[in-house]
């Protein structure tokens, strides 16, 4: 009989284990809109490298511009939406969760 506490055999190591970072993945900004619903929710930071015009829409209301941010740097924001035009670089991250 099995162990009540085994994982699984399709279980990979992090699933079985844990996630050891803070952010779990990571996702280009593609032109245009994106939504963070659905298949996307759980966006919680973001790295500009370029801004491109874009307009971070926060989850409860309000919006940032990329262009106030310092390229380089994690901002946590909690995402409805990025709104992007077409020369930004951004990259959303995921937490765990």
């Amino acid at each position: 009989m099995a162990n009540m506490h085994d994982s699984p055999s399709e279980y990979d190591e992090f699933k079985t284990k844990g996630y050891p970072g803070k952010y779990i993945r990571s996702q280009t900004v593609a032109n245009g809109i994106t939504v963070y619903s659905g298949s996307n929710f759980g966006a919680s930071a973001v790295i500009v490298k370029t801004h491109g015009g874009s307009v971070f829409h926060l989850a409860d209301g309000g919006e940032i511009s990329a262009s106030l941010l310092t390229a380089g740097v994690v901002y946590d924001f909690s995402l409805r939406e990025i709104r992007s035009a077409s020369s930004a670089v951004i990259f959303v991250l995921k937490k765990h969760g």
